[in-house]
């Protein structure tokens, strides 16, 4: 069994040599972050990582405590800013209508992001739909909705999203969901955003129908962040850093993984405190969002209204 994750930084550095097809491109940010910028140009690329050609924007926030509002602020407009770079990738112009989407289960703590996220978004629709354009110009619209799960719904969430869809007809549709890593410490602290859509429960195991402009035939922003990680990753993890001070890494790599797979299958992992961390990665995402699309109500009007 390989090791899973979602996080295309991840995937990149379990290549042993560069491939063709994609780029990357990391800035330390002077606000403490690191960004990092995937560009999955072909096929060869997509092969090598696994993932959709497209732009994958990862940004670390590993040094910084998100639980402070000033540390939040920032993060949230950092993210704002790349969800505006992915938009413009996409050859998103002149945003009007945006429909936010939250993927995963309510229900389940770890999985719940995506449908926290929905609840912080300032939703407009409604409102531009019965006030006169002239009254409200400056307002953008925005719609939102937490699909559920296939469990509970016996319906594919690809399905419920591509008939909305088309009702509604989005400029963009962004997607929220949470997402598995292999490190620890990119926790609640790694957040990924791509213009190369999603594939529900991917990262551990259980993939669904892609959500992508193909299927939705608008340009798809997929945000996620790590919550969850293999037991055996973090074996793995903690193995690889004793083995490697003993041996060359490369004699046992292959080992370890089997036998961490082996004894502890597909346990999976979350952080102390699960809904405390959720609850606050979906307030910067929520504010992100909501930044993103009308910036004029301002950050601080924002998080009034969210609140």
């Amino acid at each position: 069994m390989s090791l899973k994750t979602d996080l295309i930084l991840e995937v990149a550095n379990l290549s042993n040599k560069k491939a063709s097809g994609y780029n990357i491109k990391t800035k330390k940010q002077t606000s403490g972050l690191t960004k990092t910028i995937v560009e999955v140009l072909n096929k060869d690329g997509s092969l090598a990582l696994k993932k959709a050609i497209g732009h994958y924007i990862t940004i670390d926030a590993y040094d910084l405590f998100l639980f402070e509002e000033d540390t939040k602020k920032m993060l949230a407009k950092e993210l704002s800013k790349a969800i505006l770079e992915l938009m413009n990738f996409a050859k998103v112009k002149n945003i009007k209508k945006v429909f936010v989407v939250g993927l995963g289960n309510k229900e389940m703590m770890s999985d719940s992001l995506g449908p926290k996220v929905v609840d912080k978004i300032i939703v407009t629709r409604h409102i531009k739909e019965v006030i006169n354009e002239g009254d409200n110009s400056d307002l953008n619209s925005i719609s939102a909705l937490a699909t559920g799960v296939l469990g509970t719904t016996g319906i594919e969430t690809a399905n419920i999203v591509k008939a909305v869809t088309a009702e509604i007809k989005p400029q963009v549709v962004i997607v929220v969901d949470t997402l598995s890593t292999l490190a620890t410490k990119r926790l609640a602290t790694s957040f990924q955003l791509s213009n190369g859509g999603i594939v529900p429960g991917g990262g551990v195991g259980n993939s669904r129908q892609a959500i992508n402009e193909e299927v939705l035939g608008v340009p798809v922003i997929a945000i996620g962040v790590p919550l969850v990680v293999y037991a055996h990753s973090m074996c793995n993890e903690v193995l690889e850093k004793v083995v490697g001070k003993i041996a060359p890494l490369k004699n046992y790599e292959e080992e370890i993984n089997k036998i961490a797979t082996n004894v502890l299958g597909d346990l999976v992992v979350t952080i102390k405190d699960v809904d405390k961390v959720v609850e606050n990665c979906a307030d910067i995402i929520g504010v992100a969002i909501n930044l993103a699309v009308n910036p004029q109500l301002g950050i601080d009007k924002i998080i009034e209204y969210m609140n």
